[in-house]
């Protein structure tokens, strides 16, 4: 130990300095995971929803009318319209704004 001259001071200046440098190497990645979790929580909310409005208007409850709604504090915009492919069919569309600022919309159709 008496001729160490500093040399556990150095290993553990290495040492610390991997730890800061692995630390700030993952941050990012949790960061990411986070933004897509919270975006398949919001993608599954929207299909949940599109669903329920789609069911509502095939057995008559719901008139074909857009409109805006929130939920679990995420603003939804639903719109209406004739399906082009299938004559007799609606197709209904939910659209959100995503954690990355980007407009998703997600359609489905319905008699």
């Amino acid at each position: 130990m008496n001729n160490s001259k500093g040399y556990i001071f150095l290993e553990m200046l290495v040492a610390f300095s991997m730890c800061c440098f692995i630390a700030v190497s993952i941050v990012p990645v949790v960061q990411s995971v986070t933004l897509d979790r919270h975006n398949t929580e919001m993608r599954t909310s929207a299909y949940h929803v599109l669903y329920e409005k789609l069911a509502a208007y095939s057995v008559g409850e719901l008139s074909a009318t857009n409109g805006m709604f929130e939920m679990e504090g995420v603003t939804y915009s639903l719109s209406w319209r004739a399906d082009s492919e299938f004559p007799g069919m609606v197709e209904g569309c939910v659209s959100y704004e995503t954690g990355a600022k980007r407009i998703e919309t997600l359609c489905d159709s319905t008699k």
